[in-house]
C-alpha cells in the first residue's frame, strides 16, 4: 500500500475542520471578552491542535490556523508572557506569509502586519528594543501601504511607547502626536473601541508633556482624554497599563500640584 495515500485518506474533512476551529476561535473570544484568560488559551490551543494537520493543504484552515495562533499570542501578552507571546506571534506570521498569502491582498497584508505589530510590543515589553523597533517600523509601513489609519495609529503609538521606554521623550512625543492627528483625521468613522485608543493615545502624550515639563499642555490633552474615557461604558485592557481613568486623575493631579507649586 502507498503510504502517502494511506495518509492523505486518513486526513480529517477539510469542512470538518474549518467549523470545528472557526468554533474554537470563537469560544475563545468570548472567554477573553469574560476576563478568563486560562479558558480563552485552552480554546485556542484546542484549535491550533484542530487545524494543524490540514494547515499545509487548505488555505482556509491555514487562515484559521494563524487567526488561533495570532489570538493566543494577545492572551500570552495579557498573561505576562511575552516569550511565548514571540513563539506564537512568529508561527502566525510565518503562515500567513508563506502559506496564504502569495501575491497578497489587503486583508492577508493587515493580517500579517498586525501580527508584526503585536510581535514587536512583546519585543518591547522584553526589553530587546531594537527588534522592537524593526517590528513596529515594519508594521507602520505595511498599514501606510494598505490604506489602514486606524492600525497605523496604534503601530505609531506603539513606537511611542518604545521611545517613552528607552527615555526618548521628545521622539515618543513625535510618535503620539502623529498618532492623535491620525486618530483625529478619522474620528468622524470610529468605532466605540477606537475610541478608547485614541484616549489611550492622548493619555500617553499627556505622560510625556508632564515628564517634559509642559504642564498646560498636559492638562488639555489628559481632559481630552478623560472626557472620552468617561463616556466609554466599558474600559477593556489592551496596548499599556498606563490606560484608564484612575490612571488618568491621578496624572492630572500630579499635573495640577505642579501647576499650582
Amino acid at each position: 500500500m502507498n503510504n502517502n495515500k494511506s495518509a492523505r485518506r486518513h486526513l480529517p474533512d477539510a469542512d470538518a475542520v474549518i467549523r470545528q476551529a472557526t468554533s474554537l476561535i470563537e469560544k475563545g473570544g468570548l472567554f477573553t471578552v469574560l476576563g478568563d484568560n486560562n479558558a480563552a488559551l485552552a480554546s485556542y490551543d484546542r484549535a491550533i491542535e484542530t487545524c494543524r494537520p490540514l494547515s499545509g493543504k487548505v488555505d482556509k484552515v491555514a487562515v484559521l490556523l494563524s487567526q488561533a495562533l495570532d489570538n493566543k499570542g494577545s492572551v500570552l501578552l495579557d498573561l505576562g508572557r511575552p516569550a511565548d507571546t514571540i513563539l506564537a506571534f512568529e508561527q502566525a506570521i510565518h503562515i500567513y506569509s508563506d502559506n496564504v498569502r502569495g501575491e497578497g491582498n489587503d486583508y492577508d497584508a493587515q493580517e500579517i502586519a498586525i501580527s508584526i505589530m503585536n510581535c514587536g510590543r512583546a519585543y518591547m515589553l522584553l526589553g530587546r528594543f531594537d527588534e522592537a523597533k524593526e517590528y513596529l517600523e515594519r508594521a507602520v509601513t505595511a498599514f501606510d501601504a494598505i490604506g489602514s489609519p486606524e492600525n497605523l495609529a496604534l503601530a505609531i503609538v506603539n513606537l511611542g511607547d518604545l521611545y517613552f521606554h528607552q527615555g526618548d521623550l521628545k521622539e515618543s512625543l513625535t510618535m503620539l502626536q502623529r498618532s492623535v492627528e491620525i486618530w483625529e483625521s478619522i474620528s468622524p468613522f470610529w468605532p466605540d473601541t477606537h475610541k478608547y485608543e485614541f484616549a489611550y493615545a492622548l493619555f500617553a502624550k499627556a505622560d510625556v508633556l508632564f515628564r517634559l515639563g509642559f504642564y498646560d499642555e498636559a492638562l488639555e490633552s489628559l481632559g481630552r482624554c478623560a472626557k472620552i474615557l468617561g463616556a466609554i461604558v466599558e474600559i477593556t485592557n489592551q496596548t499599556s497599563d498606563r490606560h484608564d481613568l484612575a490612571d488618568a486623575m491621578e496624572l492630572r493631579d500630579k499635573i495640577l500640584a505642579k501647576v499650582n507649586g
